[in-house]
C-alpha cells in the first residue's frame, strides 16, 4: 500500500489540439509504502484545456512502475507580485510605456458622437384610431410622413391607401434603422500596458456632467495586458436616450486587493438629430417616370434591390412588345406586395429564402403561387398572422397608411429583439 507518492516530472508543449495542448512528460517517480520504497522513471503524455490564465484542466497518462490515468486542474501562483502604482494616461495623447513597476492605462474615443432624438408628434384625426399608437411612432421615427389636407393641416389619413413611395420609405428605413443607429455608437479603445500574465480588474462607467453614472460598461471585468475594446451604444442602463450635453468616460483599473492601480478619462460630446440620414449604395433603377432630381430616388433604388416588383407598360407610341418601365409612385400598393416586402426585409437579415408555415388561417390565398405562399410562410414565422377579424389576408386589396404602420411597428419589435437595441422611447 502506498502512503506517499512522490513525483518530479518536466514537461513541453507539443501541438495545439481543437482548444487545448497535448504536452509530453519526463520524470521519476517515488513511492513509499508501509515497509517498502520504490523509485522509477516515468514518461508520459496529456492534454490540457485551458479555463482561464490562471486555470486549467489536464487529463495525463504516464508510465512508470505501474501504468496511471489522472484528470486534474493546474492553477497558476504569482509569487512576488511587486506593488504597483497607478499612472494617468492622458486620453488622447500617445501610447505611454511602463516606468519601472508602473501600470500604463490608456483610453481614446471620438470626442463627438451624434444620437437620434425623435420629437413627439400628435395629429387630430387619430383619435381612438386602432392604430393610434403604431401610427405615431413611424411617424415619430419618421418613417412615414404624415400628408397635407385640404385646409392645410398635418394628418396621417389612416384609412388612405398607402402609395408606393411611402412604402418604399417605410420598408428602406426600417430595414436599415438598426445599422444607422447602432452606426452612432461610440467605440471605446482602451489597453493595459505592464507585465504580461499578471491578472487586473476593469471597471468603465460613462456618467453625465453631475458625475451620475448612466450607463456600466464594464463592471470589474478581469483582463490581462493588451489591447481592448467596448462599445457604448448612447443609451442608459435602461436603455433609454439620454439628453444631449458633455459625457465623461471614466476607466478604472484595480488590482487583486482591489487596489486602484490606473485611471484614464475621455469626454464625448453628444449632439442630436431629429431626422433618419440615410445614404443608399444601391444600384441606380431607371424609370421613365422618375426625373432626375426627384428626392426619392434611394428609396426607389433600394425597393428595386430588395427585389420588390416594379410595373412595366407599354406606350401606345412604342412598337408591339416595348415596354417603358414605370416606377408609378402615386398608385396605392396591395397587402400582398407590401407583406413580401417586409418578407424580403427578413429574408436579408436572416439569411433564409422561405420557411414552410401552416397557412390554413389564411381562408383567401388558394391560388396564390407557391413562391408567395413560401415567401408569406418566412413574414408568418417571424411575424406572425396578421389577417382581418374574418382571417382573411385580402392580398389585392389596396393597404392602407394604418394596417402598413401595424406590421412595421411588428417589425420594429422582432429587431429590438433580435438586435437588443430600443428603437425609441
Amino acid at each position: 500500500m502506498t502512503i506517499v507518492n512522490l513525483a518530479l516530472n518536466a514537461s513541453r508543449q507539443l501541438i495545439p489540439v481543437y482548444k487545448g495542448t497535448v504536452f509530453w512528460s519526463a520524470g521519476f517517480s517515488m513511492d513509499i509504502g508501509a515497509k517498502s520504497a520504490f523509485f522509477s522513471p516515468q514518461v508520459g503524455a496529456g492534454i490540457r484545456w485551458p479555463i482561464s490564465s490562471d486555470i486549467s484542466t489536464r487529463l495525463d497518462i504516464s508510465q512508470g512502475r505501474d501504468f496511471l490515468i489522472a484528470l486534474g486542474f493546474d492553477r497558476r501562483l504569482v509569487f512576488d507580485e511587486p506593488r504597483r502604482t497607478a499612472k494617468l494616461a492622458a486620453s488622447s495623447g500617445p501610447d505611454l510605456q511602463p516606468t519601472g513597476n508602473a501600470v500604463t492605462v490608456t483610453l481614446s474615443v471620438d470626442p463627438v458622437r451624434y444620437e437620434y432624438y425623435f420629437s413627439d408628434v400628435q395629429f387630430d384625426d387619430l383619435a381612438e384610431h386602432w392604430a393610434k399608437n403604431e401610427l405615431l411612432r413611424v411617424a415619430k421615427l419618421g418613417v412615414l410622413d404624415p400628408v397635407v389636407a385640404s385646409d392645410g393641416r398635418q394628418i396621417m389619413a389612416p384609412n388612405a391607401p398607402l402609395n408606393l413611395i411611402d412604402a418604399a420609405k417605410m420598408v428602406t428605413l426600417v430595414a436599415y434603422l438598426p445599422q444607422i443607429l447602432s452606426g452612432s455608437a461610440s467605440t471605446i479603445n482602451y489597453s493595459i500596458v505592464d507585465v504580461p500574465g499578471v491578472p487586473y480588474f476593469v471597471d468603465i462607467q460613462v456618467r453625465d456632467k453631475n458625475g451620475k453614472t448612466v450607463r456600466h460598461l464594464k463592471n470589474k471585468e478581469r483582463h490581462l495586458t493588451g489591447e481592448y475594446t467596448v462599445v457604448w451604444d448612447g443609451r442608459t442602463e435602461s436603455l433609454n436616450v439620454p439628453p444631449p450635453g458633455e459625457y465623461r468616460i471614466l476607466m478604472t483599473v484595480t488590482n487583486r486587493n482591489d487596489e486602484v492601480v490606473g485611471e484614464s478619462t475621455a469626454v464625448v460630446s453628444v449632439r442630436e438629430k431629429r431626422t433618419i440620414q440615410f445614404e443608399s449604395s444601391a444600384k441606380s433603377t431607371r424609370f421613365t417616370d422618375i426625373l432626375p432630381g426627384y428626392p426619392y430616388t434611394k428609396f426607389v433604388n433600394e425597393w428595386v434591390a430588395f427585389g420588390n416588383t416594379t410595373v412595366m407598360i407599354r406606350n401606345p407610341d412604342q412598337r408591339i412588345g416595348a415596354t417603358s418601365p414605370l416606377f408609378q409612385p402615386t398608385q396605392s400598393v396591395s397587402r400582398l406586395s407590401f407583406i413580401i416586402a417586409i418578407s424580403n426585409v427578413l429574408k436579408r437579415t436572416n439569411g433564409e429564402s422561405y420557411v414552410i408555415a401552416d397557412l390554413s388561417p389564411y381562408k383567401d390565398i388558394q391560388d396564390l403561387p407557391l413562391s408567395i405562399k413560401n415567401a408569406l410562410g418566412l413574414y408568418i414565422s417571424e411575424l406572425d398572422y396578421g389577417g382581418d377579424d374574418q382571417r382573411r389576408l385580402r392580398p389585392y386589396e389596396p393597404i392602407t397608411r394604418a394596417e402598413a404602420a401595424r406590421i412595421v411597428n411588428r417589425l420594429l419589435s422582432w429587431q429590438e429583439k433580435r438586435f437588443g437595441i430600443k428603437i425609441t422611447n
